[in-house]
């Protein structure tokens, strides 16, 4: 007899149910109720939706070092956009996306957006199967995991799933991805949470063909779970069904329907969330980002297939984002690219690039302050053909940053989703986001400050971390004290910009000082 587990494995995407939205398959992950036990009212409904960038992007002709143009140009002469056409970060002379991403440096301008710089892992791997499954399951690169980082923290409080769900508790999905297949993330320690189908005629006839088969063989026992599966997600169907006749798309700045299938995925994404489905999770995906060839136009290097797919994701996360705002829902969301690997430093002599390590994470809301995280890239004087970015950022950070920073676990669960402690990055939110009046209340001075701080509050205890601007931490620490004044050295802190994060059990708040 099949084992459960290994049939879900095997059969998820056979057993997966996608409803149709503007032509695109949608499928559903059940609800969580892990955010009901956080103390802060304000991250219950927030969501965070991945976009995929298939295929490994290259970080240098995304987001461009300006500070290293000359190294990159004697490097990639043959694919290097001109310097005079990089799009320069307000404020930075020194940084800049592809000309083709103007809408994204404008969303930057305003504040919303924030790039990670050289994100990765220790000892990249570099097939796309191996390294999408380390971004995926938020493994080592040694390390086979057989679930995922969201499955891990959706299973959480699930383990019976899908037995009696949905329920009224939790009657929409706690996830969805547009697509046929359901990607591997979802994986928990024993159920995929998410099915899909591609036949829906199959699907209805599966749900509502009652045979006479008796449930006390193996046989039964499996077909009584399928059809029970396929009625949980055909039920969440339903919910993001209604949802989406709910609320129709309000911006203008979506490309027509087809010609941009990342827009076309976002804008369902968009009408979901508008028209009230309480899911956390969305993931969306958009391919041909392994530019081995023909990266670039040779006559026009900012033209080529590397610069539509950068236009596809700077138009569809902008119209995203005006979409978001019109319908009063954009402070909710959050965001966020990913892809398994970027690029060499060096083309490949065919006007491409082949498989590299660090890259840049581009992360967007109205909720978060516009910054960089992390350095620029550093390029070596002579770049050989093997020379790949070092990672400078864990991807687990990241993770562990938008889990405790946008969802608010707390990072004993944080540990059971990612198995290890990573350093927490700088995110930075904007007004007085998930923390008290008393967090609200501090006062920090001097600032800019030489040797010491001294931090004004009625607080008798609580958590002090300092990061640098490449989102390391530098300091950790607990202040106890009765007084109102607290005094914190600092004077070993090189010169420079740094986020103070003060947290306490009710929250947390996160402060610029500048040491001089």
């Amino acid at each position: 007899m099949m084992k459960r587990r290994d049939f879900l494995k095997t059969a998820s995407a056979a057993a997966a149910t996608p409803v149709l939205l503007n032509g695109i398959p949608v499928q559903g992950m059940e609800h969580s109720k892990l955010l009901q036990l956080l103390s802060d009212s304000n991250c219950e409904d927030h969501v965070l939706v991945l976009i995929q960038l298939n295929g490994g992007n290259d970080g240098l002709h995304t987001v461009v070092p300006l500070d290293q143009y000359d190294k990159l140009q004697a490097a990639r002469p043959d694919i290097i956009i001109p310097e005079n056409s990089v799009q320069k970060l307000t404020g930075r002379d020194d940084l800049g996306f592809h000309k083709r991403m103007s809408q994204l440096n404008d969303l930057y301008s305003d504040g919303k957006l924030t790039v990670v710089q050289n994100v990765g892992y220790p000892n990249q791997n570099f097939s796309h199967f191996r390294s999408t499954d380390i971004w995926l399951m938020a493994s080592d690169h040694d390390e086979v995991l057989d679930t995922g980082w969201l499955g891990r923290y959706m299973d959480c409080d699930h383990p019976t799933y899908p037995e009696s769900y949905p329920n009224n508790n939790f009657p929409d999905p706690l996830g969805i991805q547009t697509g046929v297949f359901v990607s591997p993330a979802f994986l928990g320690p024993n159920a995929s949470f998410g099915h899909a189908i591609e036949d829906p005629d199959e699907f209805y006839q599966l749900i509502e063909d009652e045979d006479n088969t008796s449930t006390d063989t193996p046989y039964g026992h499996e077909l009584a779970f399928i059809r029970q599966t396929a009625r949980t997600a055909n039920a969440y169907n339903l919910r993001i069904q209604e949802a989406a006749s709910n609320q129709n798309n309000i911006s203008t700045l979506y490309p027509p329907n087809r010609q941009n299938r990342l827009a076309d995925q976002l804008k369902i994404v968009a009408r979901m969330i508008g028209g009230g489905l309480k899911t956390k999770l969305y993931m969306v995906s958009l391919p041909g980002f392994d530019t081995h060839a023909s990266q670039v136009d040779s006559l026009d290097k900012n033209e080529g297939m590397h610069g539509d797919l950068l236009q596809m994701v700077s138009e569809a996360m902008n119209a995203f984002q005006d979409d978001i705002e019109k319908m009063g829902v954009s402070n909710k969301v959050l965001t966020m690219t990913f892809s398994e690997f970027g690029r060499r430093i060096a083309s490949n002599g065919s006007a491409g690039t082949d498989h590299g390590a660090a890259a840049p994470i581009i992360m967007m809301s109205s909720a978060i302050e516009g910054s960089i995280i992390g350095n620029n890239p550093v390029v070596p004087d002579n770049v050989r053909v093997q020379d790949n970015l070092p990672m400078e950022i864990d991807f687990r950070s990241v993770y562990a940053t938008v889990l405790r920073d946008w969802f608010c676990l707390d990072e004993e669960k944080i540990k059971k989703v990612l198995f290890k402690d990573f350093p927490f990055l700088p995110l930075k939110t904007t007004g007085v986001r998930n923390y008290n009046s008393d967090l609200a209340k501090i006062k920090m001075f001097p600032n800019p400050a030489v040797e010491f701080i001294y931090l004004e509050t009625e607080l008798t205890s609580f958590h002090l971390e300092i990061f640098d601007n490449a989102g390391m931490r530098k300091l950790d620490l607990m202040v106890k004290g009765s007084g109102a004044l607290k005094q914190v050295n600092i004077s070993t802190l090189p010169p420079g910009l740094y986020h103070l994060r003060i947290s306490n059990p009710s929250g947390h708040r996160v402060m610029k000082l500048v040491k001089k």
